[in-house]
């Protein structure tokens, strides 16, 4: 069917039969519908959240509405335009039921007992805690969207202006340029999101629930996925000393893979995990280690920890022995294995 037969339709130009004919051939025909340019402003991830009313709106926009004295077949050709709006919602709505998905899901899991890292199309890369998972459609180039569905993840984004990057969890969405964020969930339907650098904003999928929340570096806003109630906060500085002495006590009844003796200067490892080693160093400075290469990972230390040191002599020495390379910036840690730059310069 030509486009001029279609524009007429939406003109209220067509008599009865004419405007029949288009409707019948839409309905007989959903793939059709992606030759009309009525939406073509609107991103295929916003459509699907717009409601029936504004894609009315939308389309009175177009078509006039009628005078009182409208004639019966007008009034036809104005209900099939309604009813085009409606066909149209339910088309992107059951898309991957009315016809096969031209694309396909990536699933990210870890299921090992250490932190692991995992890279995006677009060299972005995202570091899963244990048991935690992420999922992205293969035209994840156009979207960048994450489906996060469990644990906690730390994403490293690349910036990119026009497709700006976003995770989605239990409704809820955190969007960011180019920056450092982790999304935790939490027990009781809560989910905790941590800027470490740059800028993010986070509001609920339906846009209207809990407004949007803009975090610099070093907030955290923990929301409740139920009611859609949030706090939001910064990181409180730690006192090194008084949890050094809690650590020290808690490692006494805790077991550890490897070997773990804590004094009142010093607490030596033998064997000790890497990522494991990399949660006590972020507890004790307050800082968020990336490893954008799985092997350091899964790697083990032995060495020893002392009251005094500095973070940078600590993560120099640890460098030396395991043949990486760091960056420091804003308490955030990017060890890498190769000559090649990270996201973060000092």
């Amino acid at each position: 069917m030509n486009r001029e037969r279609i524009e007429n339709f939406l003109s209220n130009k067509s008599n009865y039969q004419e405007s029949k004919d288009v409707a019948d051939y839409l309905e007989n025909d959903m793939t059709a519908l992606d030759d009309l340019d009525i939406f073509e402003h609107i991103a295929e991830a916003e459509l699907i959240r717009t409601t029936d009313l504004e894609k009315r709106k939308l389309l009175h926009q177009i078509i006039q509405p009628q005078r009182a004295a409208i004639r019966i077949l007008q009034w036809g050709s104005a209900a099939a335009a309604i009813l085009l709006v409606g066909w149209f919602t339910y088309y992107w709505m059951n898309k991957k039921v009315d016809q096969a998905p031209t694309y396909q899901i990536v699933q990210l899991s870890n299921d090992t007992e250490y932190s692991k890292v995992y890279y995006f199309p677009d060299s972005s890369y995202v570091q899963l805690a244990p048991g935690a998972s992420v999922s992205y459609r293969t035209d994840y180039s156009n979207r960048r969207v994450i489906d996060q569905g469990a644990g906690k993840a730390i994403y490293a984004v690349r910036k990119d202006a026009m497709h700006p990057f976003r995770v989605w969890m239990d409704g809820i969405e955190t969007k960011a340029l180019g920056t450092v964020f982790s999304v935790e969930q939490k027990e009781n339907d809560e989910l905790l999101i941590a800027l470490l650098e740059g800028k993010i904003v986070v509001e609920d999928l339906a846009r209207n629930k809990m407004g949007q929340v803009f975090l610099k570096p070093g907030e955290t806003v923990r929301v409740n996925t139920r009611a859609y109630e949030y706090i939001l906060s910064a990181v409180k500085a730690i006192d090194r000393n008084v949890l050094w002495d809690r650590k020290r006590i808690e490692s006494k009844n805790i077991a550890t893979y490897g070997r773990v003796e804590w004094s009142n200067t010093a607490v030596d490892f033998v064997k000790m995990d890497n990522s494991e080693l990399f949660g006590i160093i972020e507890q004790m400075y307050g800082v968020t280690i990336m490893v954008k290469d799985n092997q350091i990972l899964q790697g083990n230390f032995t060495g020893s920890l002392y009251r005094g040191d500095d973070i940078e002599v600590l993560m120099k020495n640890f460098c030396q022995l395991n043949g990486c390379q760091f960056t420091l910036k804003n308490n955030v840690i990017e060890l890498k294995d190769t000559a090649e730059g990270g996201f973060m310069k000092k």
